[in-house]
């Protein structure tokens, strides 16, 4: 059971104590500051070097891989845009045929559109340009039948 002292401070004679086994065992003697064994015990001038030069190499290496990758939200905007695209070629065609006129070269871009889909990152944008993918896929099949 602990005691409290004057002013609810632990009085030394119950305070936990750290076990000298403990620290012996970790080959410090008993009261060296944790930090100062680690300093002391830290690499030589050569090692340093080679764990700084391995650690740019880390370094520069991850920052390339960040380069080159897409973050979600860009990816998921550019579906969209997409997508849009798409349905926008889509209305054109809609108002190319009704104007009586062949459509053939907005089919044409349609397809190279169709080939050029980004995949959206978001469960639910996936689904709308995947359903507008599959749209533009049975236009175009529907006439090419014709």
């Amino acid at each position: 059971m602990i005691e409290w002292g004057a002013g609810g401070s632990v009085p030394a004679a119950n305070r936990a104590q750290p076990r000298a086994g403990a620290r012996a065992a970790q080959g410090r003697p008993v009261g060296t500051p944790v930090f100062a064994a680690l300093l002391d015990a830290g690499p030589g001038p050569a090692e340093a070097a080679g764990a700084a030069e391995s650690v740019t190499d880390v370094t520069l290496a991850s920052l390339l891989a960040l380069q080159g990758s897409e973050h979600p939200t860009e990816q998921d905007r550019r579906a969209r845009r997409h997508a849009d695209a798409m349905l926008d070629e889509m209305r054109g065609l809609q108002l190319a045929l009704l104007a009586g006129e062949d459509g053939a070269e907005r089919l044409r871009l349609l397809a190279d559109m169709l080939g050029a889909q980004p995949v959206a990152t978001h469960p639910g944008l996936r689904a709308a340009t995947e359903a507008v993918a599959l749209r533009v896929e049975l236009e175009l099949a529907r006439r090419l039948l014709r």
